[in-house]
């Protein structure tokens, strides 16, 4: 199960407090009357948490005189702008409105409060992902409902878009520099075609090692180097907050560079006339 911001917003249903910012007494008109109530909250910290919230339209905490002289001036001259408090809300996804892979929606079992729920095929690698809206980046509350229809147990696991991050961020770090170890090779890639249309195999052999050389033991030093360093690296560059990153640049370091060997074989594939062979490996 993976939870994600990017893309559009999976289906929901949105619970918690709705109001026209301003109308305190739900009239459906801002008028001279919640000027009244807003004043008497602001004076006397009175009134319902659901005045409260539609008394706040200066986008600060609490109900003050700028809220009452912000609707006040609405009244009169219909002119201002609102800014309505954020209010705790609740969003509820239902599994079969994700993407989902291996699974179906079924109503067998009782027990789902949606249209459906949704059976994950007791495979590995059955999911099903949300994309969520948050309104700013903070700590919010997950509960997650979930059955197990048969004896035998099942686990799941929940995953956010910020395990995704750490991988990200790690792969960025590690590909940082490659663009040089691509400007390598392609310096290389025209001299070793000319030793090869020239069939002087002596340096054409010879220039093949060197590129070999050159990728191998620079990538090797990076990774090393990214090995010994990767939590100051991700600490200074990222945050301590991203130092879960740092294992994963570790690994992530050694395949990153060393897939830069296949780069440089094509050179060698290309010139022997080898490369259609790739295609049935």
């Amino acid at each position: 199960m993976t939870w994600t911001t990017e893309g559009e917003e999976t289906k929901c249903v949105v619970t918690g407090d709705t109001f026209l910012p301003g109308d305190l007494n739900d009239d459906g008109v801002v008028d001279i009357f919640d000027v009244a109530l807003a004043k008497h909250i602001a004076l006397n910290n009175a009134g319902t948490q659901h005045q409260k919230y539609a008394a706040n339209v200066d986008g600060k905490e609490g109900v003050g005189v700028t809220d009452v002289v912000s609707i006040a001036k609405w009244v009169l001259t219909g002119k201002g702008e609102f800014i309505p408090e954020n209010v705790p809300s609740e969003r509820l996804y239902a599994a079969v409105d994700g993407s989902v892979y291996n699974g179906d929606p079924e109503t067998t079992n009782t027990g789902f409060t949606q249209s459906a729920y949704l059976n994950l095929y007791n495979e590995a690698g059955s999911s099903v992902t949300f994309n969520v809206n948050a309104p700013a980046a903070g700590i919010y509350a997950l509960t997650v409902n979930y059955a197990n229809g048969g004896a035998a147990a099942r686990s799941v696991s929940v995953l956010t878009n910020r395990q995704t991050g750490y991988y990200t961020l790690a792969y960025s770090l590690c590909t940082l520099w490659c663009f040089v170890l691509n400007a390598i090779i392609t310096s290389y890639y025209p001299v070793i075609m000319t030793h090869a249309r020239e069939q002087n195999e002596e340096r054409f052999n010879q220039k093949n090692k060197e590129l070999y050389a050159i990728i191998f033991y620079s990538s090797t030093l990076v990774s090393i180097v990214l090995c010994v360093f990767a939590s100051p690296l991700v600490g200074i560059l990222y945050g301590e907050h991203y130092m879960p990153s740092a294992p994963l640049v570790r690994i992530i370091t050694w395949y990153t560079s060393l897939t830069f060997l296949g780069s440089a074989r094509a050179a060698w594939t290309v010139a022997k006339g080898l490369q259609k062979y790739l295609f049935t490996i």
